[in-house]
């Protein structure tokens, strides 16, 4: 899977963003909580990369979770340089190229084989204003999205990442109830 019309990203942008080591110990805890062995179910630090989420769907394994988490940056269109789409931050490669510059484009989010029940999007920028998303990239990744993930989890603003961390941990715990339907795990919400 290639580089959309997105343009490739600025690594050295990109490196630029402050770490989120918090994300680890977020991501680790929901795989506790779901009794996921974070071993051979996790890509943290140098093994998150975009290459590597590229490989997962190209080979199918993408599709078969159930619960896809990213707890990363998000960011909108223009916020990291070259980068002309909305996308998600993942750990940059030492050199850019069309298949790995640290960003996963609205476009490229898009053309990901995903089939999950949950996808949890534990990011800054994760929804837009209605009227802003009209026909946008970002708006055909997110309808994509929402096309093979029967239930979302997001944040839609700059968050601090003890509300996110919350967040995803009660719907973890949600997810660990029998009893409460899907629809009511969607309606969860988190208030910074």
């Amino acid at each position: 899977m290639t580089r959309s019309n997105g343009g490739i990203a600025d690594v050295a942008d990109i490196r630029s963003w402050a770490p989120l080591p918090e994300t680890a110990d977020e991501l680790c805890d929901v795989a506790h909580d779901l009794g996921v062995d974070p071993k051979t179910h996790l890509y943290l630090g140098s093994m998150a990369t975009e290459t590597k989420i590229k490989q997962l769907s190209e080979d199918g394994a993408l599709a078969k979770y159930k619960i896809v988490h990213f707890a990363t940056h998000g960011a909108v269109s223009g916020e990291v340089s070259r980068a002309s789409e909305p996308g998600l931050l993942l750990t940059p490669p030492e050199q850019a190229s069309e298949i790995d510059d640290g960003y996963l484009n609205a476009s490229e989010i898009a053309a990901l084989k995903l089939d999950a029940d949950w996808v949890i999007l534990s990011a800054c920028n994760t929804l837009v204003r209605r009227r802003a998303r009209k026909r946008s990239p970002g708006s055909r990744a997110r309808s994509s999205m929402r096309a093979r993930a029967r239930c979302r989890s997001r944040t839609g603003r700059s968050i601090r990442t003890l509300p996110s961390s919350a967040f995803t941990k009660a719907v973890a715990e949600l997810k660990a109830d029998p009893k409460i339907g899907r629809a009511e795990r969607c309606a969860v919400r988190c208030s910074p």
